[in-house]
């Protein structure tokens, strides 16, 4: 349990950080009434169009990270979901919410 203090102290880390971002896009920006032209109107829809795609993807990767923290408190973190294996070290250290392990990886992106 020692050995995922260190990726509990990271991914807490990753949580703060995600959530943080998340917070700014949720605020959004102020897009005014003062549109002089429809392509400065199509520049904002663009832009709040980025900002939505961005915040789900931080969303998901939050979801991932929340998951990852339980299963450190239940004991079952580095382990694969689909095989049962231990996730290897290396994999960890670069995705710390990884679910698969390598081989499994492997399988799934085929």
């Amino acid at each position: 349990m020692e050995l995922f203090t260190n990726f509990k102290d990271k991914l807490s880390a990753v949580k703060r950080e995600l959530e943080t971002r998340i917070g700014k896009l949720r605020r959004g920006k102020s897009f005014g009434d003062d549109v002089d032209s429809f392509e400065e109107d199509a520049d904002e829809v663009e832009q709040l169009t980025d900002d939505l795609a961005v915040k789900q993807k931080l969303e998901w990767r939050l979801t991932r990270v929340e998951k990852a923290l339980k299963k450190i408190e239940k004991g079952a973190y580095g382990k694969c979901e689909s095989c049962g294996s231990p996730i290897e070290q290396k994999l960890l250290d670069i995705d710390p919410e990884s679910e698969l392990c390598k081989a499994c990886k492997k399988k799934v992106r085929i």
